[in-house]
């Protein structure tokens, strides 16, 4: 079975799908991975082994209407190229967001959404409307969605190497001398 991820932005979405990539193919899939060229996924997929192939996605300034035509054709376009795609490799499931999962509702492969944050998304709401199931992090994400039956609440995937990390590992990879107190935090 050929399953595809696909997806872009932060390391926290990325991270997930990796998760989930190394539990298919533990039950026997093959994976594959698409996102965009250069965005962090495409480092992060590569350095865990996946095949990758990169399609252009832009998302659009809700502040800056005329951002819009602009990202509607990237979109319009990588679907395109991602339809061309399926006809070659001949996925079995996506995993996705647009335009991947797009091109894949357009060849009538299986679509499944994975909401990671706590509020519903724009994309994922969008896809959600026609996908084959719609996992979520959160339960409460569930309120942005009116058919709630393909609904499950998975929780984030997480990676292996996540759980079996030490602190000793983790100082060293990072050079943070034994005692020193460290403080990690996010960007807005």
């Amino acid at each position: 079975m050929l399953i595809v991820l696909s997806g872009g932005g932060p390391a926290g979405h990325i991270n997930p799908a990796l998760a989930l990539a190394d539990v298919l193919k533990q039950r026997g899939c093959e994976v594959r991975f698409a996102g965009t060229p250069t965005g962090v996924e495409a480092r992060l997929v590569r350095e865990a082994g996946i095949p990758f192939t990169p399609f252009e996605a832009q998302g659009f300034n809700r502040n800056h209407p005329l951002t819009l035509p602009k990202a509607v054709l990237t979109i319009q376009k990588s679907t395109t190229l991602a339809r061309r795609w399926f006809d070659e490799i001949q996925p079995d499931a996506v995993v996705g967001f647009i335009p991947v999962a797009r091109a894949a509702e357009q060849r009538g492969i299986p679509v499944v959404v994975h909401e990671q944050n706590s509020v519903m998304g724009m994309a994922n709401k969008y896809l959600a409307k026609r996908a084959a199931a719609v996992c979520l992090t959160y339960e409460h994400a569930a309120e942005a969605l009116a058919a709630k039956s393909r609904v499950r609440v998975t929780g984030n995937p997480v990676r292996e190497s996540v759980f079996s990390a030490t602190r000793e590992q983790g100082r060293a990879r990072f050079g943070v001398p034994e005692g020193a107190r460290m403080l990690l935090g996010g960007r807005r």
